[in-house]
């Protein structure tokens, strides 16, 4: 019985690699798609981008319009921060309800001084910069003056705007050690 048992196994697998040699995959067909390379080519050139690369840049061009500084000052600024919406822990507890108020530079720090400027201060900031300064025009050619500045310059945005309440240019905003606030100084030129 257990002769018979290993034969019958045995002629079944031979039976079963015998039959896999003729096995048929099927017809292999030329791929009649177009390449990724052919569509973003055709893409772009049915956008006209260089027309609406035009339009994009002017539209960073416009900016936001600040009174330069009359007088010299400094002042504290506290740039406090309301959750728009609660935040859960990993049980769907609530962490911190919707309208809980903090300091968020309790928790972090600045990572260098912040200074803001409009195209005519570009060489006060030439002359002012520090290593470590993140530079923000809040209006203006922006590549012209990373041109001038040899460094990365960038558009105050409406969020940042309303965020830090920056009212006078050219002004810095610096986190001085040991402080959870921005010491804010405004430079009448």
């Amino acid at each position: 019985m257990k002769l018979q048992l290993l034969l019958l196994t045995l002629l079944t697998t031979f039976s079963i690699f015998a039959q896999a040699k003729t096995i048929r995959v099927g017809d292999v067909y030329e791929v009649k798609e177009k390449s990724l390379q052919q569509l973003i080519v055709e893409r772009v050139n049915a956008a006209d981008m260089p027309e609406r690369l035009k339009n994009y840049t002017k539209s960073f061009e416009v900016g936001i319009e600040i009174s330069p500084a009359i007088v010299d000052k400094e002042y504290n600024f506290t740039p406090w921060y309301t959750l728009p919406s609660p935040i859960y822990d990993q049980h769907d507890q609530i962490l911190f309800p919707k309208g809980f108020r903090f300091n968020p530079l309790t928790k972090v720090r600045a990572p260098g001084r912040l200074v803001f400027f409009n195209e005519a201060q570009i060489e006060w900031v030439k002359n002012n910069v520090q290593h470590g300064d993140q530079l923000v025009m809040t209006s203006g050619d922006i590549y012209q003056a990373m041109k001038v500045l040899n460094a990365r310059v960038y558009l105050l945005d409406a969020q940042t705007y309303a965020r830090l309440k920056v009212n006078a240019v050219p002004s810095v905003y610096e986190q001085r050690p040991d402080d959870v606030h921005f010491t804010v100084n405004h430079y009448a030129l």
